[in-house]
């Protein structure tokens, strides 16, 4: 922080509020802790309930999907070399950039297996 003199009469000032403060905020911090009892509305109450059921159907649906996924795991199959996979989409994380250099990568070879080079390009021993 820097060294002006307004931020050194700030920091001044709130360390005596905070000297000012600190007994009331002690007797306040004792008395929350010490009320042992919340009372519980009834919209606190219907909350409550609700999120009872919530985590009940999220249970259940763990132990179902552990069920399910114990007894067959489906692999998605992709090509290692293009990363297409059987219906010739790229996997979701590939971005459009390197979707379309790999695109023409595996079209400039399909191109290049039928074309000649030019004698111009040919070594000339």
């Amino acid at each position: 922080m820097a060294k002006s003199l307004r931020s050194k009469w700030r920091r001044k000032m709130r360390a005596t509020m905070r000297n000012k403060n600190e007994g009331r905020v002690m007797k306040q911090l004792k008395q929350t802790l010490t009320n042992e009892k919340i009372t519980m509305t009834e919209d606190m109450v219907k909350y409550q309930a609700i999120n009872l059921m919530k985590m009940e159907k999220k249970k259940e649906e763990e132990e179902q999907q552990k069920d399910v996924s114990g007894t067959s795991m489906e692999v998605d199959k992709r090509d290692k070399k293009t990363m297409l996979d059987s219906n010739g989409q790229y996997p979701e994380w590939v971005n459009a950039r390197k979707a379309k250099k790999l695109r023409a990568n595996r079209t400039a070879k399909k191109k290049g297996e039928n074309r000649k080079t030019p004698k111009n390009k040919q070594l000339a021993w």
